[in-house]
């Protein structure tokens, strides 16, 4: 593998399937600004428009697209499997976690998330990898495959 490597960086992840079905996990947004005509996004009000403040969860390749720096329509928060409680039960024992609840692709979702510069980028980045390899670790002891996702193989193997 080369030096630079992410999760994120597979070239040829565009005509991926897997990368396709990656992208469209949600997360969770807030609206900074008004956003007209959208608001058949929202389906929980018959207001045209999506006022400031809303909260939606959205395909993470639309979030990615309005998630532009200082130019920003929204804030995206940390989606509930890559927060700090989720986190700790990957910490403290990877293997009761049947990741396939959470999403087939908990590693390459996670990834991608971590592409989007949240706060908890760092704890998301090194769950990840902890819990990777220490699945890797019980894997190779006991050969359970359907505790994995495809990226635990991809990335540790």
């Amino acid at each position: 593998m080369a030096a630079n490597f992410t999760l994120d960086s597979n070239p040829d992840s565009y005509f991926s399937l897997d990368d396709i079905l990656a992208s469209q996990e949600k997360v969770p947004c807030t609206f900074n600004t008004q956003v007209s005509n959208m608001g058949y996004m929202d389906q929980s009000t018959t207001d045209t428009n999506i006022v400031s403040g809303t909260k939606l969860e959205l395909p993470f390749w639309l979030a990615k697209s309005l998630d532009r720096g200082s130019r920003s329509i929204i804030n995206i928060d940390t989606p509930k499997n890559y927060k700090e409680v989720y986190r700790q039960i990957f910490t403290a024992d990877p293997n009761v976690v049947d990741l396939h609840k959470l999403g087939p692709y908990f590693y390459l979702f996670g990834g991608k998330l971590i592409s989007l510069h949240l706060p908890d980028n760092d704890d998301i980045a090194s769950v990840l990898l902890k819990s990777g390899d220490l699945l890797l670790m019980v894997y190779r002891q006991v050969e359970v495959q359907g505790l994995f996702d495809d990226m635990v193989f991809f990335v540790f193997m």
